[in-house]
């Protein structure tokens, strides 16, 4: 065992060993390296916009016990999570927002078509 500390041994029956030289000092501890911390993104909503998310859930549940519609049921259930993603400072809570704006964009069009 020359000057390394670690030595693969093969015996004649074919298994295999691994050899520790305890006179060859070990290497030097690795440098941890300090990462910048990471940035995280808050969000906070207008006081107004969760009012009017407020006042959205109740006209939407009004709408939903009159007229019991699928579209009444979307709408309902996209507002009432938007509600909630508003009172959430999670930086995913954008994404709820954005998915309720792009559904209640599309809407447009069957409105439109079915002169609702």
């Amino acid at each position: 065992m020359g000057g390394e500390r670690h030595v693969v041994i093969e015996k004649p029956d074919g298994s295999v060993a691994i050899a520790f030289n305890e006179e060859v000092p070990p290497p030097p501890p690795l440098e941890i390296i300090q990462l910048p911390p990471r940035f995280r993104l808050s969000i906070e909503y207008h006081p107004v916009v969760r009012g009017l998310a407020y006042i959205f859930v109740i006209s939407s549940g009004i709408n939903l016990a009159l007229f019991r519609r699928p579209i009444d049921i979307i709408n309902f259930v996209l507002i009432v999570s938007t509600t909630g993603a508003l009172h959430s400072e999670h930086s995913a809570s954008i994404g709820v927002v954005v998915l309720h704006g792009i559904c209640a964009g599309l809407m447009v069009v069957p409105f439109c078509v079915l002169r609702m």
